[in-house]
């Protein structure tokens, strides 16, 4: 009987464990980007998951919005749609990542001003 639990529990633990989205098969990706116009910037264009994005913001423009969203045609989904303030924030940070179906845009419009932008991909 203890061997079957064990058996049971082995097996279980192996497949939560296969699971798992950090595999160390599965390298991650990184981008970074130091935007002071309204160039939409796609790190990844095919599907992705998204799991940490971090925005710097040195110089705000007027009414600078910044939008993140798949890369879905005709409808993207909207993941975070700011006007963007002077300072760091980290829109997306997450244990396990957002499917981007499609890939990253990232989109900018309003007054330019100067971005730093990190996004952290599979």
């Amino acid at each position: 009987m203890k061997k079957i639990l064990l058996c049971l529990l082995f097996i279980a633990g192996t497949a939560l464990g296969a699971s798992q989205e950090y595999s160390q098969n599965i390298p991650w990706s990184r981008a970074i980007v130091h935007q002071t116009t309204n160039t939409a910037w796609n790190p990844v264009t095919q599907t992705c998951v998204l799991n940490s994005l971090v925005i710097c913001v040195s110089n705000a423009g007027t009414s600078w919005v910044v939008t993140v969203q798949d890369g879905e045609t005709p409808t993207p989904m909207i993941l975070y749609k700011a006007t963007v303030v002077v300072g760091t924030t980290q829109p997306v940070a997450l244990p396990v990542g957002i499917l981007m179906t499609s890939g990253i845009n990232v989109t900018f419009s309003g007054t330019a001003g100067v971005a730093d932008l990190w996004a952290v991909y599979r």
